[in-house]
């Protein structure tokens, strides 16, 4: 790791709600989705972004590679200010940032065979020269054989067309891959097939990487550092063995001792911290620390002042009033 490929600061999305009426349509507040993400990944490195759903970390995601406009904020991918790029240097950080989307049923199209689906880029950027060659060896590289060229996606598994579509974003080769939660939909026994796949073409094609989960036993096998996000924001920022280790916000304590452990005596005698009632709307955030109405720990200032993610206890970053090192796992 050397300086960071990528810089978010103070990244913005809020979603105005409308009230319908006869004629016209009045807006009745905002769905603040991403509320202030400040986040630097760098050079190689695989950054996770965990929490609940609804949490912002796929709004997040398609912010940085401005698939949907930022409300505020800035973006800065390999020295480029990705928010305000014109439309000809977009197209050129497009090369550069690819994403793995959630779905592989709804993220290949149907229509199309994997000749088209995975050289897609290759034609859009007028490289077509050993245009089945170079389809064939990414079809061999992600563990497809290249017979399937004429195939369609529903021909495949879910662990198969994932791994389409983990070929496709490689075909022009990006600096940057975003993985969008691209092992959820599939087996344990593939997950941890695409996940080898996946730290293997990291090394193969030098790759920096986003990685956004609900499972943090995942998460823990192929990140560097962790980025805990609540409500919009992130709370909690470190690396893998600290956050997993030596957490310090409740938040991120709740969802490390909800992990399962294999060991079934230390499974029955390992401390359990019950996250109580549901997250707050994003249309109206709580006052204070948004995560107050949920914490164990809160007091009077958690309720009136927002604390900033700042360096705290056990060498990493901690948006916490009172944090505490804590070894739930």
């Amino acid at each position: 790791m050397s300086e960071p490929l990528l810089i978010v600061r103070d990244l913005v999305k809020h979603f105005p709600q409308y009230e319908q009426r006869i004629l016209t349509k009045r807006q009745t507040g905002s769905v603040r989705a991403v509320d202030g993400v400040n986040l630097d990944v760098m050079a190689g490195e695989t950054v996770g972004l965990v929490g609940e759903s609804g949490c912002g970390k796929s709004t997040t995601a398609r912010l940085i590679l401005r698939l949907i406009e930022a409300t505020s904020g800035s973006v800065i991918f390999d020295g480029v200010d990705v928010l305000n790029a014109d439309d000809e240097a977009l197209r050129r950080l497009r090369r550069q940032m690819q994403i793995v989307f959630q779905d592989p049923y709804a993220s290949l199209n149907p229509r199309l065979s994997v000749r088209e689906i995975v050289g897609e880029g290759l034609r859009i950027w007028g490289e077509t020269a050993d245009f089945d060659k170079r389809v064939g060896d990414l079809l061999d590289r992600v563990g497809l054989n290249r017979r399937f060229l004429d195939r369609y996606p529903h021909e495949f598994s879910g662990g198969q067309r994932q791994r389409l579509g983990i070929a496709r974003a490689l075909a022009v080769r990006p600096k940057l891959l975003v993985l969008d939660e691209p092992v959820s939909a599939l087996d344990v026994s593939v997950q941890a097939q695409v996940l080898n796949l996946l730290v293997d073409l990291r090394d193969e094609f030098d790759l920096t990487m986003i990685f956004i989960a609900h499972d943090l036993s995942v998460v823990r096998q192929i990140c560097d550092r962790v980025a805990v996000m609540y409500l919009g924001r992130i709370v909690e920022l470190g690396d893998r063995d600290g956050i997993y280790t030596r957490s310090t916000h409740p938040y991120t304590q709740a969802l490390m001792s909800a992990v399962p452990v294999p060991d079934p005596v230390h499974e029955r005698e390992r401390e359990r911290i019950p996250l109580e009632g549901d997250p707050p709307s994003p249309l109206n955030p709580p006052s204070g620390c948004r995560f107050h109405p949920r914490c164990f720990k809160a007091e009077t200032i958690c309720r009136t002042e927002d604390p900033p993610l700042i360096e705290r206890v056990g060498g990493h970053e901690c948006a916490c009033h009172f944090p505490e090192v804590s070894n739930v796992t």
